[in-house]
């Protein structure tokens, strides 16, 4: 029987299995990053495919990928320095990468994101509403994972580039953190926050390496 948290953890996507990548660190430690992440989530938030037993796996440590190694040798993420931000990732259904020059044709095309009812910016209160949720449940889900969890820069913040999913070339805004947030991006920051204030006082979500 499923545990309820893995029960309701499983609403929110899976994010692991797949490809993976291990990359030794000395000879005595590895991290693992799990290349397939993003798409395993973004999918589940757009498909009737279950995820269950990749995300059960997954956020329990990934033993079928690790082979033994401690769950601290995962490397948990949803975005990264490539690719769309958090804020985009719930925004955005196709890339808008225009003003890099290069007629929109850099950047992946499988972003597998969901923008929730718009393109981009909107003021529809019920989109606004669920992707604030959706930011959450990913936040979430990332943080209570067994393993290393990685946030990218400025999605605590609700950072956005716009739908640019390539944005190395702007030193600009589409790049450019901003530290100052409006109610709604105090409010997310403070959610992660408290995620994370949770996952240091509960030993479960931070087990320790195992001996050699």
């Amino acid at each position: 029987m499923s545990s309820p948290l893995a029960t309701a953890a499983s609403t929110k996507g899976s994010l692991f299995a797949g490809k993976y990548l291990t990359v030794a660190l000395d000879n005595e430690s590895y991290g693992v990053a799990v290349l397939k992440v993003r798409e395993i989530i973004r999918m589940q938030k757009i498909t009737p495919v279950p995820q269950m037993p990749e995300f059960v796996r997954g956020f329990a440590g990934s033993s079928d990928i690790m082979r033994g190694r401690s769950p601290l040798a995962n490397i948990n993420f949803v975005t990264a320095h490539d690719g769309f931000t958090l804020q985009d990732l719930v925004s955005y259904d196709q890339k808008h990468n225009w003003a890099n020059g290069e007629g929109n044709a850099d950047g992946t095309n499988e972003n597998y994101s969901w923008n929730c009812g718009a393109e981009g910016p909107t003021d529809d209160a019920a989109i606004f509403a669920l992707r604030a949720r959706q930011k959450r449940n990913l936040i979430g889900t990332i943080l209570l994972s067994l393993g290393i969890p990685m946030l990218n820069a400025g999605d605590e913040l609700g950072h956005s580039q716009s739908g640019n999913n390539n944005a190395y070339c702007q030193d600009n805004e589409f790049g450019w953190i901003g530290w100052q947030s409006d109610p709604e991006g105090e409010a997310f920051l403070d959610f992660v926050r408290r995620v994370i204030a949770l996952r240091a006082e509960h030993p479960v979500f931070t087990e320790p390496l195992e001996p050699e």
